[in-house]
């Protein structure tokens, strides 16, 4: 899918420096192109209680399933969750650009809600201009919640991101 959004990037003709939005699943997407950047076009990230690649151990470590690609009902996009999170940590590290990490603050209950929280922490610590920020009226769809949350945030990335990013090169959003 990285491949295929670059390729879409530069065939449509959308130059960088991008911010790059994800939210749930995409997540594993968004840091993967933004690790294989390195800072060079990808110069902010905004997740929505996007998935980290950590997650398959915490879910396997508590039995939890997960849908394998070729499960209509539960994987209908045919993702293979865990080849993505492998791509994304075997990925050179988080490049340090802005970003900020959203997580619902409306328990999904436990076992997973613990461990969500502090992968979502983790998250925000990949780059030391990241920032958690908790959705405290959102289940894990803030974008539909709190939608005003989601724009401040991607606003701030934005601004954050001009400031870094040499004179004369516009900043465009990918989500």
């Amino acid at each position: 899918m990285v491949d295929d959004l670059t390729t879409l990037l530069r065939v449509a003709a959308v130059p960088g420096p991008y911010v790059v939005v994800a939210h749930s699943i995409a997540g594993l997407n968004a840091q993967l192109l933004a690790r294989q950047d390195g800072g060079q076009n990808v110069v902010g990230v905004v997740l929505i209680d996007a998935t980290p690649p950590g997650l398959i151990a915490v879910l396997d470590s508590l039995g939890i399933p997960i849908p394998p690609p070729d499960d209509p009902v539960e994987n209908p996009e045919g993702i293979d969750i865990r080849a993505s999170a492998a791509q994304v940590l075997a990925a050179p590290s988080f490049p340090p650009v802005p970003l900020r990490v959203l997580t619902h603050g409306l328990s999904f209950g436990p076992p997973l809600e613990d461990v969500w929280q502090e992968v979502q922490l983790a998250q925000s610590q990949l780059s030391p201009a990241g920032r958690l920020i908790v959705a405290r009226r959102s289940g894990h769809f803030i974008q539909i919640d709190q939608p005003k949350l989601v724009v401040r945030a991607i606003v701030n990335v934005v601004a954050r991101a001009r400031h870094n990013v040499a004179p004369g090169r516009a900043v465009s959003a990918a989500a």
